[in-house]
């Protein structure tokens, strides 16, 4: 469980010529990892990196580490509108313009804006999307301890009746078939533990007997 914190991989490669490949179906690129195939992939198995990726010619490293250290500035100010008091925070900021010309600052801003899981439209960049996508980070339990602790801090008058209607209403407005949330990278991490949660969704038993146990640990914990 990494709490509020989010986990996103980059990687500096060579792309190479492929040998012709006719049986395979879809689209394929061949590349080397930097600096070295042996350091390139040892270092991304000891950061955890997966063998879901994307690949892009034309993303900057830095930029996009950037996007990503700074779309939650505004947490500082306002939950509700933090987007986009980051992207205020990230135009605003002087430094910025030391490492990057106008146009990337403007694209770091966006990224930060767009990121929120219950915007109505898609992200501006494709930036936004891998910010976005890594800030969804979906373990089932988590979500649903999240939900749970959320509205314990912000609503304390319910009881725990109350609190489970509320837990309900939530993950089924964002996290269910049809709900706001909508992942953005094909082949993303997190499809297969986006399906798990809404299995759970779906099986309203299942789910009532995890928030019980979580709301009594939380009762107890508090």
């Amino acid at each position: 469980d990494l709490g509020n914190r989010f986990r996103l991989i980059s990687q500096e490669v060579e792309c190479i010529e492929p040998k012709p490949m006719p049986n395979l179906p879809v689209a394929s690129a061949l590349w080397v990892p930097q600096p070295t195939f042996e350091i390139g992939a040892g270092a991304w198995i000891l950061a955890g990196g997966t063998h879901h990726s994307a690949f892009s010619y034309d993303i900057n490293e830095e930029l996009l580490y950037t996007a990503a250290a700074c779309h939650d500035l505004g947490l500082a100010i306002d939950r509700k509108t933090h987007h986009l008091e980051s992207g205020k925070a990230i135009r605003q900021d002087a430094r910025l313009a030391e490492w990057f010309t106008r146009e990337q600052i403007e694209t770091i801003a966006q990224a930060a804006e767009d990121h929120r899981a219950s915007a109505t439209t898609p992200p501006r960049s494709l930036y936004g999307a891998l910010v976005a996508e890594a800030d969804r980070m979906i373990e089932p339990v988590t979500i649903i301890r999240r939900t749970v602790q959320y509205g314990m801090a912000h609503y304390p008058e319910l009881d725990q009746e109350g609190h489970w209607r509320r837990t309900l209403e939530h993950l089924h407005e964002k996290y269910a078939e049809g709900g706001y949330l909508h992942l953005l990278i094909p082949g993303s991490p997190n499809e297969k533990p986006l399906a798990e949660l809404r299995a759970i969704i779906r099986d309203t038993p299942r789910l009532k007997a995890i928030f019980e146990t979580l709301y009594q640990e939380e009762t107890n914990f508090s």
